[in-house]
């Protein structure tokens, strides 16, 4: 597909996507399929030629439109929002065709520098005190994690490192595992599942605090607590409060809390995944602090001093209640550098000039994942299309439904209201036991004329009624009530109070997404048809963004032709052309027009599928996708899921998390296996004893998994082909073992970041096995290949791999973020961090033929990222795939070529895909400032490496509109550079 099909195609896709949301109303919101409905309805293995974009999405109407739970429809009331808007949509189609990867600030400025903006905007219009902002001057900020999950689970390990330091530096004899066995967190009993399950993932233990009547925790609770723990020789380090818990949209008192956590200099983390989106109103900004005044101007005061003196982070989810569409959750952190500082690595290859200024942020820091999508223009996009007053009113609106359906249950003798109705959300159940209120919740589902769930309450079984999508209407509530009434007396439902009408909001309605969507897709297809011409890295300094743009988020709306002006004028100076030929640093970040229909469809879809249950078709695709991709790599049976085997594959978003999460779950095996032989050992003295291996070339996420897991990881020399051998692990193994510590995982890398060189797994996997240590497979890059016959022997040896990834959004046409993982026991990893809350079960949930992919990973949310995979395998096919792979392979091997004839420079390492590691003959200092010659020129691009202690460049085949002549012009400008270069040296 080229520009002028995507044209054509993309502006179907918005029609397609329009027409969905115009009739939305009139779908069944909940659907009526059966686990494992997809599989019989599509071939059981990708296709070997290209398809047909119509039969793609003939295919979309007829596979997935019955299994989507529409997330979207006014008759949704589950869970809570998953927002969604016109401008974020457009936002989105920017970001994905934009394709940059911002783990660092020179990856791409713009990427960070918005990100930093957006994020002192969100914390103004919440009023945060200034020392949480990042342009003020403070030791602050803020950034965009994926979820709360993710916010949450980096606050506590961050809290985990500075207590150790602390202990540390008042007793610098006491190990870091002792600490770390005595090292005790809280969060209240009505937290979220992923507090709880944070700390599992830590090996921390979290101990839940008793709520009171209005299901809030109180001070004196903690209080009493933490002294007990500390009586007893613990050492307390982490607070988790809530603010708008999940199941009643209750909140915590942190006015008294904070107080407690800072003389007690225990970290304090406040989650308000959902209320967090209603502080911007000012009716609402009380609840940051529990203050219970609605005297604004006083309790403003009271809480700025106490938020800013006892509050180390905090969290909401803007994609929930703020129409930007998911995943979208900003994080806050007084001092960043507690949590920059505590995993902070730093290989060659991702160093850059401006690193040491003191000027810049690299947001890999910051979060679980490496990589990072341009999440911060749906952000700029909302804020200024709908304007801080626009987002008030939503807000205002959905709480006035809200209060309109509890007067209709208030009214009604039957039922009851069983928590105080504060937001959004309602919570309410039928009088009687909770076996007929599960009757009613069952029968609503079975008819899915309006979605709800449940949770518990007290251990009573409630309802939830949540005011969900920008589209409810009045009307809407007071049919949903019709509907409960009905099937609750099962004859004529109960009369509706007469309300007023709610008020109308600003919105943009399917008519303007349609035309500037369309727009949007003619601004993709002209910047990809140009993106040759333009100079690949920019030409900013630090800080360039900020003053292009207000230092506020604009109060009434601005219209979109003046933001994609500003697009223009503030985003592309600062964009690294990720998608330019010129481009050949890093690894490739894949992209491609059938990738981005993909997408267009998810974002407009709206689902979260973190359950089967949370919709179907999301969940069924994505199994069955992995079994298509593991097919194309040829892997073992063992790891399919359609095979009746034990095994299955998940998208993880990055490599990083895939890394960590095989770490964890080995983690989790050996603490079993050992106990199994020695029950009194406690699980801190296991994690003492842990000891995993990677290679000293392994890509530095491997390293940072070990040190978010609290476990040593010693770096595996390698041979002169920089690879792992068989003997060199063996005799580590031995000698850790001798000296009585637990050999548990190695991490083997196939095409290693620096050089693409292959560990050799077919060696190492059976010492694994025999050692009972998990192996795990990282192949990010070189993976992709080996859907080619002749590159799949470097895979030989994936038989003896516990579990396995590589990322499709490298080299295999599909967008960053998509990185795909295998295992062979899936219940080594599911079982390692379930939780299951009420609020997220379901009737099929233990039948054994579902997969809840909210075990398997980090994030409780997931975007419907199958789909572009499904695009891409459907109408590119197996054969274009391998076409594309092998014309990148053979540039590479031109580049190689062309750099061996040249007698003034030298291959470092050999070349066996798409990666060409080179340098002059000299110094150090010689290549040095080559690279950096090349950088400040901005004709290409390019990042170094460091290969036994020698710097060395690496020129990478990376976008898909290569041709040999970039190849050929790429070479050209490096020997013109050196030659001036080596005359300015001698």
């Amino acid at each position: 597909m080229d520009a002028a099909a995507y044209r054509r195609r993309g502006k179907e896709m918005v029609d397609f996507v329009a027409d969905y949301l115009e009739n939305i109303e009139h779908r069944q919101v909940y659907p009526d399929v059966e686990p494992g409905y997809l599989r019989p309805m599509i071939p059981s293995e990708a296709p070997l030629e290209p398809e047909s974009y119509e039969d793609v999405l003939r295919d979309v109407d007829r596979v997935i439109m019955p299994g989507i739970a529409h997330w979207q429809s006014p008759h949704f009331h589950a869970y809570y929002p998953a927002g969604s808007s016109v401008p974020a949509l457009l936002a989105e189609m920017l970001s994905e065709a934009l394709g940059c990867v911002g783990f660092t600030w020179a990856a791409s400025p713009a990427c960070t520098e918005l990100e930093i903006v957006m994020l002192d905007w969100l914390g103004k219009m919440l009023q945060l005190p200034e020392d949480f902002l990042a342009g003020t001057g403070g030791q602050g900020g803020g950034v965009i994690q994926g979820t709360a999950c993710e916010a949450t689970l980096m606050a506590l390990l961050a809290a985990r490192c500075k207590k150790v330091k602390c202990v540390q530096e008042a007793d610098p004899l006491r190990s870091a595992a002792d600490i770390f066995s005595k090292l005790i967190a809280y969060t209240s009993e009505e937290a979220h599942s992923s507090v709880e399950r944070a700390a599992l993932i830590d090996g921390v233990v979290m101990k839940m605090v008793p709520t009171d009547d209005n299901f809030s925790v109180r001070a004196e609770t903690l209080e009493k607590m933490v002294a007990e723990d500390k009586a007893a020789g613990f050492i307390p380090f982490f607070f988790c409060a809530t603010l708008g818990t999940t199941s009643c949209c209750s909140f915590d008192k942190i006015d008294e809390l904070g107080p407690l956590c800072n003389a007690e200099n225990i970290w304090m983390h406040i989650d308000a995944a959902y209320a967090g989106s209603s502080f911007i109103c000012p009716e609402f900004r009380p609840l940051l602090n529990g203050v219970e005044s609605r005297i604004i101007e006083a309790a403003l005061a009271i809480i700025n001093e106490s938020f800013d003196s006892i509050l180390d982070s905090f969290n909401f989810n803007p994609h929930k209640l703020l129409l930007v569409n998911f995943d979208c959750s900003a994080m806050w952190v007084k001092r960043r550098v507690d949590l920059t500082g505590a995993f902070n690595m730093d290989p060659e290859y991702l160093k850059h000039e401006n690193q040491s200024s003191g000027l810049v942020t690299d947001y890999r820091h910051w979060g679980i994942p490496l990589g990072r999508r341009f999440r911060s223009l749906k952000l700029w996009f909302v804020l200024r299309m709908y304007g801080l007053s626009g987002l008030q009113a939503r807000i205002r609106k959905h709480v006035e439904l809200a209060k309109v359906f509890e007067s209709l249950v208030r009214e009604d003798d039957n039922f009851e209201i069983a928590a105080e109705v504060v937001l959004g959300l309602v919570c309410f159940r039928m009088k009687g036991s909770d076996e007929l209120n599960e009757a009613l919740l069952k029968e609503i589902t079975r008819m899915g004329k309006i979605h709800m769930v449940a949770c518990k309450l007290r251990r009573r079984f409630v309802l939830r009624f949540v005011i969900c999508t920008q589209t409810t209407e009045l009307r809407h509530i007071q049919e949903a009530w019709q509907h409960i009434t009905k099937l609750s007396y099962s004859s004529d439902p109960m009369p509706t109070a007469v309300t007023t009408a709610s008020p109308t909001i600003v919105t943009m309605d399917t008519a303007e997404f349609r035309r500037r969507g369309k727009e949007m897709v003619d601004f993709v297809a002209d910047y990809l048809e140009n993106i040759e011409q333009m100079r690949v890295y920019p030409d900013v300094e630090p800080g360039y963004l900020r003053p292009m743009i207000p230092s506020e988020a604009p109060l009434e709306p601005e219209s979109y032709e003046d933001v994609l002006r500003d697009v223009d004028r503030v985003i592309m100076p600062g964009i690294t052309h990720w998608h330019s030929p010129h481009f050949h640093a890093y690894f490739p970040s894949a992209s491609s027009y059938p990738a981005f229909l993909g997408d267009m469809l998810s974002s407009g879809l709206g689902c979260v599928g973190f359950t089967w249950a949370a919709s179907p078709a999301c969940t069924e695709l994505e199994t069955v996708m992995l079994d298509w991709l593991g097919k194309m790599l040829q892997l073992p049976e063992t790891f399919l899921a359609g095979t009746d085997g034990q095994g299955g594959g998940v998208i993880q978003g990055t490599a990083s998390e895939a890394t960590l999460m095989a770490l964890l779950a080995a983690r989790c095996k050996m603490v079993k296996c050992v106990q199994e032989t020695d029950p009194q050992r406690s699980d801190a003295d296991i994690f003492s004893k842990l000891i995993a291996y990677t290679s000293e070339e392994a890509h530095s996420s491997v390293e940072r998994a070990a040190l978010i897991g609290g476990v040593v990881m010693k770096m595996v020399p390698t041979n002169d082909n920089f690879s792992v051998r068989a003997e060199t692990l063996e005799k580590m193994v031995a000698e850790d073992k001798a000296a009585g510590f637990i050999p548990f995982f190695f991490c083997a890398t196939l095409g290693t970041t620096p050089s693409c060189a292959f560990d050799k797994i077919a060696e190492l996997g059976p010492l694994c096995n025999a050692e009972n240590i998990w192996m795990h497979i990282d192949a990010a890059y070189a993976g992709s290949s080996f859907i080619c016959p002749e590159f799949r022997p470097l895979l030989d040896g994936v038989e003896f791999a516990d579990s396995f990834n590589f990322n499709p959004h490298k080299w295999l046409l599909v967008n960053f973020d998509c990185s795909a993982m295998w295992v062979k026991k899936r219940a080594d990893l599911i079982g390692a961090f379930k939780l299951d809350p009420l609020y997220l079960k379901y009737d099929n949930q233990e039948s054994g033929l579902v997969t809840d992919y909210r075990h398997w990973g980090i994030p409780l949310g997931r975007r419907f990222r199958s789909l572009k995979l499904w695009f891409v395998f459907r109408m590119y096919g197996l054969s274009g795939l391998q076409a594309h792979i092998r014309k990148h392979v053979e540039l590479a091997k031109v580049f190689e070529s062309l750099v061996r004839d040249d007698k003034r420079f030298e291959i470092c390492a050999e070349v066996i895909l798409g990666l060409v590691c080179f340098r002059l003959k000299g110094s150090d200092e010689l290549n040095e400032a080559l690279l950096k010659e090349i950088t400040r020129m901005g004709k290409i691009h390019l990042v170094a490496c460091k290969l036994r202690g020698r710097f060395v460049l690496r020129f990478a085949i990376c976008a898909r509109s290569i041709e040999l002549r970039h190849v050929q012009e790429a070479w050209q400008h490096i020997t013109e550079l050196s030659c001036q270069l080596l005359l300015k040296h001698h």
